[in-house]
């Protein structure tokens, strides 16, 4: 964990004192709400953003009310969305199981207890966002964690804190509906899966890889060296390799640099364009060959040394809010959200939930609502408890449970969805509904997201998710974030 840039970031949250007018959440009383504006049409003048330059502030959030379910749709119903789907956002949050993040959510699987390698049965307890530990989510953790599926090795893979040791139950935790109802509110409103897993078995540079392409190169875990991930890592940096047979089969290391095809590479050939925005600090600004650690296309030889390093991985991360104002949003986007608004544990902040809620009220306020789809996941389990053992599908997982949010107007309303995904689902589904050739990898075993969709149905009206500490003006003071040294 780099402390400098945390705390300078921690203590412009303080100063800003939120960033501007708070939001209350939707059952405070007496609160005061700004009127959210109707998404302008192609052909109107965007609503000015809150914060960002050259624009004067103003509000976009108010208190929602409640969520009507809609039917369940005809099979197969998404396939390619009949074209109502054109533009695809895959939002990369960080380190949370499902059991985590939405624990009770109703008619969701999630419990109230977990079991120890002793066989005792210990209750979840509530841990906040801000808590100063992290779990250990590095594959050898998890396959201690995974315990050959009974899913009670969590007591015996440690924690890394502020100020020495810490319970070796630290990892049975969720973090409380008071800080995630932002969440929650999105879920009642949309789909909310329950059987979305990580593609890996490991932490998040694997995890990222398989957002992008569908692959990790079999490699496991985060590369030796913490600061610099992919092709500018120095040299003698490694990440572990393994077989094909078992997620326990580490077998080899190699430098963390390779090629493949990705997704963004298979929008281009189809004549699309895609963006991957990012807070992370780039040393292409300042200089300074640090934070590459989630950038996953840092990894990927001929992005990294061609053309698309400089005009497809952009910043600073708020620059899409602004895309989306201005009417510039690529066909297919990833966010990669400022270390402070991820959800990973030990950054000390609670902002997640409050990031994705303006992400989605800002898409909602833009003329992109009635044709794109917001997917918002989590890259690792973070070292949370979860009770669901992943299916094991080669030597590269199925991982645990991560959430996994579907906004967007033909979403299904107030939906939980029981159908296994993993990282590939979200691939597939951009796949088919904007006509991408398959990239051959997960996407082809993966299912492509169709029971989250209901492109028959009679959208609601988009009600805004009010947020709990900032407004979006907030985001455009951060510029570049160097984020945690370990994801």
């Amino acid at each position: 964990m780099r402390l400098p840039a945390l705390v300078v970031m921690c203590c412009l949250l303080a100063a800003c004192g939120g960033g501007g007018t708070s939001v209350a959440p939707s059952s405070s009383p007496g609160f005061t709400t700004e009127t959210f504006t109707p998404a302008p049409t192609a052909s109107a003048t965007p609503t000015p953003i809150p914060g960002a330059p050259a624009n004067p502030p103003a509000g976009i959030t108010t208190p929602p009310p409640g969520a009507t379910p809609t039917p369940a749709p005809t099979p197969n119903a998404t396939l390619l969305g009949a074209g109502k789907i054109r533009h695809v956002i895959i939002v990369i949050m960080e380190n949370r199981t499902f059991d985590n993040l939405f624990n009770g959510y109703p008619g969701a699987d999630s419990v109230a207890s977990g079991q120890t390698h002793l066989g005792l049965t210990v209750a979840l307890r509530p841990t906040p966002f801000e808590a100063p530990c992290d779990p250990d989510h590095s594959h050898g953790a998890w396959v201690k964690d995974w315990d050959g599926g009974k899913m009670d090795g969590f007591d015996t893979t440690p924690a890394s804190c502020f100020g020495g040791p810490v319970d070796p139950l630290y990892p049975y935790g969720y973090v409380p509906r008071a800080e995630t109802q932002p969440y929650w509110d999105i879920a009642s409103r949309f789909t909310l899966a329950d059987r979305m897993f990580a593609t890996q078995t490991g932490p998040s540079y694997p995890g990222h890889l398989f957002l992008i392409a569908g692959t990790s190169h079999h490699e496991t875990d985060d590369p030796t060296n913490p600061l610099i991930w992919g092709c500018d890592a120095p040299a003698g940096t490694t990440v572990p390799t393994h077989d094909d047979a078992m997620p326990s089969n580490e077998t080899g290391n190699e430098f963390p640099c390779f090629d493949t095809t990705t997704l963004g590479d298979a929008v281009e050939t189809a004549g699309k364009q895609w963006l991957y925005y990012t807070f992370l600090l780039d040393y292409r600004v300042t200089g300074m060959k640090t934070a590459a650690a989630t950038l996953p296309y840092d990894a990927i030889r001929h992005v990294r040394f061609g053309p698309d390093w400089t005009n497809r991985v952009v910043g600073p991360g708020w620059r899409v809010f602004t895309d989306l104002q201005q009417g510039t949003l690529p066909d297919v986007a990833w966010v990669n959200p400022p270390v402070i608004a991820t959800d990973h544990a030990q950054a000390t902040t609670n902002l997640g939930p409050d990031y994705v809620a303006l992400l989605a009220n800002q898409l909602a306020n833009s003329k992109y609502w009635d044709d794109t789809a917001l997917l918002v996941t989590w890259d690792d389990h973070g070292g949370w408890y979860d009770h669901v053992n992943p299916q094991q599908l080669d030597g590269d997982g199925l991982g645990f449970r991560v959430p996994l949010l579907v906004i967007s107007k033909w979403a299904r309303h107030g939906y939980v969805s029981h159908v296994q995904h993993e990282f590939g689902s979200l691939l597939k589904f951009t796949e088919r509904t904007l006509g991408i050739p398959s990239l051959g990898t997960t996407d082809v075993r993966a299912d492509d997201l169709s029971d989250c969709f209901d492109f028959t149905q009679t959208p609601p009206a988009y009600q805004p998710v009010a947020t709990l500490h900032v407004n979006v003006s907030f985001f455009f003071q951060l510029g570049l974030d160097s984020g945690p040294a370990d994801y």
